[in-house]
């Protein structure tokens, strides 16, 4: 059987890997006129991607499927359907269905307001990045954008997130606080977002948009954002600019990380490199217990001074009086809290504090580090560009 009767070669494989991409005729014109224009528009990129991942990986899909099946791949509100044959995608049927008002995440441009002085988004999302919004960048310039951790309102994060992205790019010797005088864009994402496949779906189309139209993106991301911008990057890397920064190292769009909530600084450089993106640097919150090492490290310091004079609970409760706790069982008593406070059990979590020293009565005299500690893991200081306890608690 001869599969190209009836369709069109769309798209080759990349300097030689990947397959060639074909697509039946009476979508041929369709596709045709995306594959020129996607770059300037946000629906035509996502199709764009979706025939790029294709080329890269067909067997994505239900499964592994053996040559002449049926596949069906999906992205957002995108579906294709195609098969394989003699090494080949075919392309055999499109979907495009309305996609969701209110997702639950989406690009907002936050412009500055001089007479209150202070930062907000823009009350309608917008599909792609204004290119005419750049700050100073190096010698040159650049658009600056932020992905969104955890905040309870869009304005909160518009806000907050201006001190993160000047903060971290002046730190960086990009630019002065003077220089950032247009809009910066926010990609925003609710609570409860930040692992959605959908949502890293779409900020890897945006992300391949700025490099397809070559546009100089200063990114920062922000908290548990690190999970969205990680997935977003595991698909951005497999288009074919990503490939071409990475392997020559001219990197167009960088990115800076405030306060991540995984992953190690080495780690987060590697993932940038793979997928052709500048690693700018990172800042940590030393003062949220969620991150092991921090919690590790506070206890461990504390421990070495502390003896644990403290009552629990009255009565019926516990009593830890005048012990001092040797290394071993400190490290068996942070290991525990940290699990236990990952877990939920409230109960063991303030046990472990109370042995690691964060609550001592008459033993422990450094209030401003708890309250900073208490303030960043169990309130709303991880929201702020951290500089010092001082600041934190301003």
């Amino acid at each position: 059987m001869k599969k190209n009767t009836g369709y069109k070669k769309l798209y080759s494989g990349y300097n030689g890997s990947g397959r060639d991409v074909y697509v039946i005729n009476s979508s041929y014109d369709t596709f045709k006129h995306i594959l020129k224009e996607y770059r300037n528009n946000y629906d035509m990129t996502s199709i764009m991607r979706k025939v790029v991942s294709l080329n890269a990986n067909p067997l994505q899909g239900k499964g592994t499927n053996p040559a002449g099946d049926i596949c069906t791949s999906k992205s957002g509100n995108i579906s294709m359907q195609y098969s394989l044959h003699n090494g080949a995608v075919y392309i055999s049927y499109m979907q495009i269905s309305k996609p969701e008002v209110n997702k639950g995440f989406g690009l907002y441009p936050v412009i500055f307001d001089k007479r209150e002085n202070i930062w907000v988004p823009e009350r309608d999302s917008v599909v792609t990045i204004d290119k005419k919004q750049q700050w100073k960048s190096k010698a040159g310039k650049a658009h600056y954008a932020a992905v969104a951790g955890r905040f309870d309102s869009k304005d909160d994060a518009g806000h907050l997130l201006s001190e993160h992205l000047i903060g971290a790019y002046t730190k960086s010797d990009y630019l002065t606080s003077s220089d950032a005088e247009a809009d910066f864009s926010m990609f925003w994402l609710e609570k409860g977002q930040h692992k959605s496949a959908e949502a890293a779906q779409s900020l890897a189309s945006i992300m391949q948009q700025n490099s397809f139209s070559d546009l100089p993106v200063n990114w920062l991301v922000h908290d548990v954002a690190t999970d969205t911008f990680k997935a977003a990057v595991k698909i951005f890397k497999t288009t074919p600019q990503a490939k071409k920064a990475s392997e020559a190292a001219a990197y167009s769009q960088n990115v800076y990380f405030s306060n991540p909530n995984t992953s190690s600084k080495k780690a987060l450089e590697k993932l940038c490199i793979e997928a052709g993106l500048g690693f700018v640097g990172l800042n940590t919150n030393n003062r949220d217990l969620r991150r092991f090492s921090t919690f590790k490290n506070a206890g461990m310091e504390i421990s070495k001074t502390a003896s644990i004079a403290v009552s629990v609970g009255g009565a019926s409760g516990l009593t830890v009086a005048a012990k001092t706790m040797g290394a071993g069982a400190m490290e068996k008593v942070i290991n525990n809290g940290f699990a236990a406070m990952l877990s939920g059990n409230h109960i063991a979590l303030v046990a472990s504090i109370v042995a690691t020293g964060f609550i001592a009565v008459g033993v422990f005299n450094k209030s401003k580090t708890v309250t900073a500690s208490m303030h960043c893991t169990f309130g709303k200081g991880n929201q702020k560009w951290y500089t010092s306890d001082d600041e934190l608690l301003a």
